[in-house]
């Protein structure tokens, strides 16, 4: 895969350089005339950094072009020594549409092999995101659940009957499961917004670092006054297109893959201890279930027919959001501490002292 910078970057680029060249030129000979020596000394020491920009601007396509089309195998390879180059990974199909027939199944599978040449898998950055789909999907998946199976069981806990003028009887014994599915929609919501805020992540750094930050970076790196912003966008291109998803690519081992194909498990998938719900979302809406006693009784039976299902739903919860707190909430930290950590030392190696670019935003604000 090569670099493409959008049109007229180079001119754009080279038309900045020799602007900055002709204004420490000027610089230099203003100072000279007049004989100041600090601003002769300052302008002597730009030119070495005018001419370093140059040469960043020359080698940018070529050098990055190496990285971009090492970055596949590079990944390839971590994945093939993790498991095997014949492993088959699954993915959600980020063109599904349930409502669209054409757009094809929910998930895809594709071979370690094979990474590079697929356009949804061909980068870090496209694997990467296609790895928080899969995490997304599988919390909505379960939020669906969650939520159509609450609606049939909180109605019963609120049921209460007077039968011959005894005393009524409760449903209070059902407290405790709507709190646990209360709880777990929570917790599924939190995950669900953590998930989007890195999929937005990895998709701004995919698709913008290299077409806009990068060329902005070396252009504004050519001014004495903009320098240091110059090189922490070139920093934060570099990191955020190349490091940032591969982080993620070495991480995958541990996070894993499997546990969260949410296609082939859960309510309705049949076998022992599995329940079958009534009502989908849309369904459940439309009929307006619980607004009743009829439909609130008809909960009562289905709820009365299914306990087992239903506290090997809650188990299977359980076994599914504890380790979803460890993938969504803890492990993603490490991806950003690298970041961070590669940036400071790219930063500085641009050119650029980014506790200074810090001491002057607060100062700015």
């Amino acid at each position: 895969m090569d670099v493409a910078f959008p049109p007229d970057t180079f001119f754009i680029m080279a038309m900045a350089s020799i602007l900055s060249l002709g204004l420490v030129t000027v610089f230099y000979f203003v100072a000279h005339i007049l004989n100041l020596p600090k601003l002769k000394l300052q302008a002597k020491g730009e030119y070495s950094q005018v001419f370093a920009s140059i040469l960043l601007i020359v080698f940018a396509t070529y050098l990055l072009g190496v990285f971009t089309n090492m970055s596949s195998p590079i990944m390839q390879s971590m994945l093939e020594q993790t498991y095997g180059a014949s492993k088959s990974l699954e993915f959600s199909n980020p063109n599904y549409d349930p409502n669209l027939p054409a757009s094809g199944d929910p998930a895809f599978t594709i071979k370690i092999s094979e990474l590079g040449n697929d356009q949804r898998t061909s980068t870090p950055g496209n694997f990467s995101i296609r790895y928080m789909e899969n995490l997304a999907n599988c919390l909505i998946s379960y939020y669906t659940k969650v939520y159509v199976l609450n609606s049939i069981v909180e109605p019963v806990e609120k049921l209460s009957m007077e039968i011959g003028g005894h005393e009524p009887m409760m449903m209070w014994a059902y407290t405790p499961l709507v709190g646990i599915l209360h709880i777990a929609a929570g917790y599924i919501t939190h995950a669900l917004v953590f998930v989007y805020v890195q999929m937005r992540a990895l998709a701004f750094f995919n698709n913008v670092s290299l077409t806009f930050l990068l060329p902005l970076g070396l252009v504004l790196r050519s001014f004495a006054l903009t320098r240091g912003a110059g090189a922490f966008l070139m920093a934060l291109a570099i990191s955020g297109y190349f490091l940032y998803p591969m982080t993620y690519v070495m991480m995958f081992p541990i996070l894993g893959n499997s546990a969260f194909n949410c296609y082939h498990h859960g309510i309705g998938t049949g076998g022992e201890g599995t329940i079958d719900l009534p009502y989908t979302i849309n369904s459940y809406l439309e009929a307006d279930c619980g607004a009743d006693l009829s439909s609130t009784m008809s909960s009562y039976y289905f709820v009365q027919q299914n306990d087992s299902g239903i506290r090997a739903f809650i188990k299977g919860l359980t076994d599914v959001l504890l380790p979803m707190i460890t993938r969504v909430f803890i492990l993603p930290a490490v991806p950003l501490v690298v970041l961070f950590t590669f940036m400071r030392a790219l930063t500085s190696l641009f050119g650029a002292d980014i506790a200074e670019i810090g001491r002057g935003l607060v100062k700015l604000i």
